[in-house]
């Protein structure tokens, strides 16, 4: 279960590509210092668990130098079996026998708070902390007791751990991978201010970003000021994108910079600008014929959103290089999702068959393009952006 979410100023846009760029602007609202009044012990299915403010639990386990577990937990069937099934286990009893155990009902106004403040959006989660209170790892989502008993274990054991992956870092300074790992945590952990410390690191070790690792750092922090301008300013500062675009190293890396920036002119309402970001997208990440294809998670989304932003700019006119550069984008994406062998009950038909539809449209189909509608409503029938282009399309 995802925990519903406070309103964000920030506009967020993710491809879902890579390690690194689940990346990751992480919200962070305390709320006023708590009272630090004793912890409420409670013993729930033979494990003891603190409740109240977790300071408190927190002055506990550092009195006792133990680790500190943060169960976010909600009123769902799945948190009531993970309650029941496996929390309940003598396994797990043992695993956390050293461990401050906090429970946290992610439902309630401070639940929820901690929630945000750890980066925690899933629930049943258990996040662990060391004894000085520093983040160390989570463990995400519903978990046999046999699979959360190793888990635990592992994170006792400090392997891919914070603290672990520091350790191994440290010895090995110029090991890409490893920081990549750590970072990957880091991120998983809400944890920010580190992450930039070690995507900065990165950024050394790597300036002309010829890694993909090291290019994903320098990505990472463009596209952290680029939102950072924006809701400062109103609007995205694109330059230092098209700066790195030209010079970076990684082929892949510029691939995505090139969605981004088309992306950002799409924002911005720059549909030239847009138009020709997409077009150098779609040299570097077009599948050539009968070769492999690409990563269906790295090439849909810019292929949807490429369609769609030239739909939306129609008014403008379009060349017949331009139209058929959108039948071809959306074509390859139909053929990529059809070779991943996707169930056809999957929502991601849904935007493949909108997106085939705005592209016959575009190419003057227009009963093709009501058809793969259609397609895409029997699907999503609660979207409103497919009901009101076919509404439109079926007014000619």
């Amino acid at each position: 279960m995802r925990l519903p979410s406070k309103p964000s100023l920030t506009l967020v846009y993710m491809f879902s590509t890579s390690l690194l760029l689940a990346c990751l602007l992480v919200s962070s609202t305390l709320g006023p210092e708590p009272n630090l009044e004793p912890p409420v012990l409670r013993n729930i299915r033979e494990l003891n668990w603190y409740t109240g403010k977790l300071e408190a639990a927190l002055e506990v386990a550092s009195d006792a130098d133990s680790p500190t577990c943060i169960y976010f937990w909600a009123n769902t069937e799945t948190c009531s079996r993970f309650d029941r099934d496996v929390l309940a286990d003598s396994r797990i009893h043992e695993a956390l026998g050293i461990v401050v155990c906090f429970r946290a009902d992610a439902s309630s106004e401070y639940g929820h708070e901690l929630a945000q403040r750890f980066g925690v959006e899933t629930v049943p989660a258990l996040y662990f902390m060391t004894s000085d209170g520093s983040p160390e790892d989570v463990i995400l989502g519903y978990l046999s007791a046999t699979s959360l008993a190793s888990e635990v274990a592992r994170i006792e054991r400090g392997e891919k751990t914070v603290s672990g992956l520091r350790q191994q870092i440290e010895m090995a300074p110029d090991n890409f991978e490893l920081r990549a790992e750590l970072m990957a945590k880091l991120a998983s952990l809400g944890e920010e201010d580190a992450l930039t410390v070690e995507r900065e690191a990165l950024k050394k070790l790597d300036p002309r970003g010829e890694t993909y690792i090291g290019a994903s750092a320098h990505f990472a922090s463009l596209e952290s000021s680029a939102y950072a301008h924006r809701q400062e300013h109103g609007s995205f500062d694109l330059n230092p994108m098209y700066r790195f675009a030209s010079c970076v190293k990684n082929e892949e890396i510029r691939t995505e910079v090139w969605a981004w920036i088309a992306f950002g002119e799409t924002i911005e309402r720059n549909d030239r600008g847009m138009r020709r970001a997409y077009k150098r997208w779609w040299e570097l990440a077009a599948v050539p014929p009968g070769g492999k294809a690409v990563e269906l998670s790295g090439f849909l989304n810019p292929a949807c959103h490429l369609v769609q932003a030239f739909f939306d700019s129609r008014e403008s006119g379009l060349s017949a290089q331009e139209m058929a550069l959108v039948l071809e984008v959306a074509e390859a994406a139909n053929a990529l999702v059809t070779r991943a062998e996707v169930s056809k009950d999957d929502s991601i038909w849904a935007d493949i068959y909108s997106t085939m539809g705005l592209a016959q449209w575009l190419n003057n189909e227009g009963a093709v393009a009501v058809e793969y509608m259609e397609r895409a409503i029997r699907i999503a029938p609660e979207d409103s952006f497919y009901q009101d282009v076919l509404r439109d399309m079926r007014k000619g």
